[in-house]
């Protein structure tokens, strides 16, 4: 018996299951009622002033969705503040307070890029922390390359971990995009382009783009920036590029050329690669900062076939990065081999196929995030 079986068959589970469809349209008909009640002023025992604005209000129901309006109502600290009528505020326009307000009683909010600069503060100063994640994920939902490197200094203005980290991502892994699009990468100050420079997660096909990066960057402002060259040089895997573009593009750069510290710099680096260009098939260090590899720009998957003499079910990867191949722990269940494969997103398709006896019409999906295999509908056709 499935578990959707059981759980049809168990009357607690059904009970359970119609509970929360009612206690789900009660607590809607309770808002309802309320925010009537609330537009009506019938029933209101506060009211909030912003300006020349009075909202009206239930402070129970304030209370209940924000620690800030809840200790102003029960504060026993001098005079009762739950003996106010009329509370005033200040630093907040009525916009904000009436869309604060209005989730209070609806645990919904209307987010929109000509808002959420004001709502997210708001909802962060009163302690309303429905909102301030409605505000995030609203800001998640914009990110771009003009935009992500601001969003995440708001975010940490507003201690917004969550949202930080995940503008921190955008930033890095659309980095190409960011530092030819952005205006705001221009404006940030040298600790801030060195720490996402240097990254290990930064997501760039080959070392030339980090080198663009810190030039459009010196460029903005050269005579109070190219005194950085020499640090930000470091930042990139010098050991990745090609002597070429080294010796043609680097190495004669007038921001390289005019300054002492990069000296030492170029000397180390025209050593490690002529030595790797004499032996190419040296191993290479991977503990040496100008050498070691970011995370992969790209990874490819190879999935199941020949291995003497027998199918595999084995999944490999190789990193063009590093030039490492790694066997992944995560073959599928049965093996296959003259089998088709596509990507859609980061999910890929094993199609048909033969385990050496048997042709196969089923399809499986593999999630290269998650790493979890599945079953998909199958062909008609064994294929």
């Amino acid at each position: 018996m499935s578990a959707v079986d059981a759980r049809q068959d168990d009357p607690a589970s059904e009970e359970s299951a119609f509970s929360t469809s009612v206690k789900s349209e009660v607590s809607s008909q309770a808002c309802n009622i309320l925010l009537e009640l609330r537009e009506q002023g019938e029933l209101c025992d506060a009211a909030i002033r912003v300006g020349d604005q009075v909202f009206p209000v239930h402070r129970n129901i304030l209370s209940a969705c924000s620690t800030f309006f809840r200790a102003l109502f029960t504060s026993k600290v001098g005079e009762p503040p739950t003996h106010q009528h009329e509370i005033a505020l200040t630093q907040i326009n009525q916009d904000t307070m009436a869309a604060v307000i209005d989730y209070a009683y609806t645990r919904h909010a209307k987010v929109t890029v000509a808002n959420v600069e004001q709502l997210l503060p708001a909802a962060d100063h009163f302690h309303i922390m429905g909102l301030v994640k409605a505000c995030c994920d609203f800001l998640v939902s914009e990110l771009c390359p003009q935009n992500c490197i601001g969003v995440r200094k708001f975010a940490q203005s507003y201690f917004c971990s969550a949202l930080e980290r995940q503008a921190l991502t955008y930033t890095l892994v659309n980095f190409n995009s960011v530092f030819t699009t952005s205006n705001e990468f221009l404006q940030l100050d040298i600790e801030e382009v060195s720490s996402l420079l240097k990254s290990d997660n930064l997501n760039v096909r080959t070392e030339e783009l980090v080198f663009d990066a810190l030039c459009r960057w010196i460029d903005y402002n050269p005579e109070k920036r190219k005194k950085y060259i020499a640090r930000l040089l470091k930042t990139i895997r010098l050991g990745l590029l090609t002597t070429g573009f080294f010796v043609e593009k680097v190495k004669p750069h007038e921001y390289v050329k005019e300054s002492e510290q990069c000296r030492p710099i170029v000397i180390e680096t025209l050593r490690f690669l002529y030595e790797l260009d004499m032996d190419d098939r040296r191993e290479v260090d991977m503990t040496n900062p100008i050498a070691r590899p970011r995370i992969p720009y790209e990874v490819m998957f190879v999935v199941g076939g020949w291995s003497g003499g027998t199918p595999t079910n084995m999944v490999e990867t190789y990193d063009t990065r590093a030039d490492r191949w790694v066997v992944c722990p995560v073959a599928d269940t049965g093996a296959r081999a003259y089998h088709g494969m596509i990507t859609m997103g980061h999910v890929i398709y094993i199609i048909g196929g033969f385990d050496g006896v048997e042709y196969f019409n089923s399809c499986r999906t593999f999630d290269a995030v998650c790493k979890v295999w599945a079953e998909a509908p199958p062909m008609n056709c064994k294929r």
